[in-house]
């Protein structure tokens, strides 16, 4: 894997190189030293790591409170999982930390609850408006499968499935339903799904790069490469693209094009 000299992680990030040896200091990042140790050398995951903290700190959180976030959990996350692969958000002035299974506070470690509503068999016949609940068009099954994502995901699959019962073409349905079944695991099927949704809109931007996240779950990374890159094709403000495609060509030993799509990343995120 490609690594940095302080110097290249300060341009890589537009900081001064004192700010990169803070980092170092607080304990957010723990390089590992130059041959002949006169220096840092950092790797890409402590780029990503460091920018996360000065996305924080932009976020009006302050920068002990960021470290202190930062240092608490990379003391609770186990060895083989990266600081990066969580998502790190602010919420109402406190940081939250998204590993995609649950929400929980780096200081204190306390799980916040996401409730889901076990009781709604059957939502659609709760829904006033029509006659016959069942004499809908695939917008609004769609619709609806959207407004019950949150509270009974398990019931929005079976309204995205009515939708594209009516409407086999109907994209978005079919990236939703594709989204809902892989973070269930089931990977082949989320993967038909955004195969149909690409052809029935070709280089759709959100079809692509969710099929990239899939393929490179299923450890199909030349595949993934080739979607992430139709998607900043017909998209290229889709940030997220360029950050899985620094990522990759990192791992693949490719500096120039990690470094290219890295900072095409950083443009687009600053810029919003």
């Amino acid at each position: 894997m490609s690594t940095y000299t302080t110097r290249e992680t300060a341009r890589i990030l537009d900081v001064p190189v004192a700010r990169v040896q803070g980092f170092v200091r607080a304990g957010i990042v723990v390089p590992r030293r130059s041959a002949g140790n006169n220096g840092y050398m950092f790797n890409f995951q402590d780029l990503l790591v460091m920018r996360t903290a000065l996305r924080l700190e932009s976020s009006d959180v302050s920068r002990r409170r960021v470290n202190a976030a930062l240092r608490a959990l990379r003391d609770r996350l186990p060895d083989d999982r990266p600081l990066s692969s969580l998502r790190i958000l602010v919420q109402d002035g406190e940081l939250v930390i998204d590993d995609d299974r649950a929400r929980w506070n780096p200081d204190s470690g306390q799980t916040l609850l996401d409730f889901e509503l076990h009781d709604m068999t059957d939502p659609i016949h709760m829904i006033p408006g029509t006659p016959d609940p069942m004499d809908r068009d695939a917008e609004e099954w769609f619709d609806l499968g959207c407004s019950l994502e949150v509270s009974s995901p398990r019931m929005a699959r079976e309204l995205y499935r009515r939708a594209l019962e009516v409407e086999p073409d109907h994209v978005d349905a079919r990236i939703n339903l594709g989204r809902l079944q892989h973070e269930d695991g089931q990977l082949e099927e989320a993967r038909r799904q955004y195969e149909r949704a690409l052809e029935s809109a070709p280089g759709h931007p959100t079809a692509a790069y969710n099929l990239g996240v899939v393929l490179e779950d299923l450890g199909e990374i030349d595949g993934a490469i080739q979607t992430y890159q139709l998607a900043i094709a017909t998209d290229q403000e889709m940030a997220d693209a360029y950050y899985n495609l620094a990522r990759l060509y990192d791992q693949a030993g490719d500096r120039a094009s990690a470094l290219r799509h890295l900072k095409s990343y950083s443009e687009l995120v600053r810029g919003h």
